[in-house]
């Protein structure tokens, strides 16, 4: 009887241990496939918090300043179009590894469109030139 229980206790113990090394082994393919596609400039789909990241950049619309804006509707359902203008990097420190996602900002640019309108200036004599303008229009 003893040796059936040491048997039962033993197989537990193994069994325990094998979760735990699929578990591990799991998490480190997990990690090699994130890393794998960091490298390639883009998200792996299957690790990417997709609503979190939605969540935050609404929270960061926010707070950007007048005029400044992402160039994407910031939807869940528009992931592609934001995914294409990400810039993905990572880095590590001792115990952990950070993503890094840079989002691009845009401004529509205000101009001051001016009209340009040749005078007649002196030139000698009661003689006026006048300048020929090649641009009516100036920015």
């Amino acid at each position: 009887m003893a040796q059936q229980d040491i048997r039962e206790e033993r197989n537990e113990y193994f069994l325990t241990l094998n979760t735990i090394i699929t578990d591990l082994l799991y998490d480190a393919n997990c990690i090699i496939e994130h890393l794998t596609f960091i490298k390639e400039g883009k998200l792996h789909s299957g690790i990417t918090p997709i609503n979190e990241i939605v969540t935050s950049l609404k929270e960061a619309q926010l707070h950007l300043p007048l005029g400044l804006h992402f160039p994407f509707r910031i939807l869940e359902s528009n992931w592609m179009e934001i995914e294409k203008c990400i810039t993905v990097s990572a880095y590590y420190d001792e115990l952990n590894i950070h993503t890094i996602l840079k989002f691009p900002l845009i401004s529509h640019p205000k101009y001051d469109i001016l009209k340009v309108i040749p005078l007649p200036t002196p030139d000698h004599d009661n003689v006026f030139t006048l300048t020929e303008v090649d641009q009516p229009i100036m920015l």
